[in-house]
């Protein structure tokens, strides 16, 4: 800094002619202090540049710092709403499932509950055994058509249930199977005993009939 406002008079100097010894000492003395003060001068810049870039440095660290946490927050928010999302999307599954599964339940409840009315308002009585081949072929192709919506059911149900739901379901399909069956057999005996029963009744009404034209007696009421 005093380098900069005091101008270099030593060339002056040069040419100058010394009065006496004094002179020359005190000018000495002078451009000695002009050095150091120069020196000093120098010495205060680098070290107040030096400082200046440690502060440079530490605010850049400071800087990147603070944009890594930014970023890892960040990372992580996203992370829990990605979270949060997949939560979501198993809820909604779950409660899919779930309304899928009462709606059958239900529909089973309302067959089973039809066939039981079907089975306290029929008659149980003896019928003649015929017609067994034909009723055998519509049995079984019943039974085909049965067992292949009994296959796509469970398929529907593999796709949509979880691994963790797969167990529960292979007994809940037993049970299911089992009461087809049962339903089933209830229904080809009821099936069997109806045509049976009409057949009978036709027969009986056709030979009754015959019997009284024949004695030429009136129709009596039944």
């Amino acid at each position: 800094m005093h380098s900069q406002m005091m101008p270099d008079l030593s060339f002056i100097d040069a040419f100058k002619i010394p009065n006496n010894e004094e002179e020359e000492e005190e000018e000495e003395e002078e451009e000695e202090e002009e050095d150091e003060e120069d020196e000093e001068d120098e010495e205060d810049e680098e070290d107040e540049g030096g400082e200046e870039e440690d502060e440079d440095e530490d605010e850049d660290e400071e800087e990147e710092e603070e944009e890594e946490e930014e970023e890892e927050e960040e990372e992580e928010e996203e992370e829990e709403e990605e979270e949060e999302e997949e939560e979501k999307k198993k809820k909604k599954k779950r409660r899919r499932r779930r309304r899928r599964r009462r709606r059958r339940r239900r529909r089973r409840e309302e067959e089973e509950e039809e066939e039981e009315e079907e089975e306290e308002e029929e008659e149980e009585e003896e019928e003649e055994e015929e017609e067994e081949e034909e009723e055998e072929e519509e049995e079984e192709e019943e039974e085909e058509e049965e067992e292949e919506e009994e296959e796509e059911e469970e398929e529907e149900e593999e796709e949509e249930e979880e691994e963790e739901e797969e167990e529960e379901e292979e007994e809940e399909k037993k049970k299911k199977k089992k009461k087809k069956k049962k339903k089933k057999k209830k229904k080809k005996k009821k099936k069997k005993k109806r045509r049976r029963r009409e057949k009978k009744k036709k027969n009986w009404g056709r030979k009754r009939k015959s019997s009284k034209e024949i004695m030429g007696m009136k129709k009596i009421p039944r």
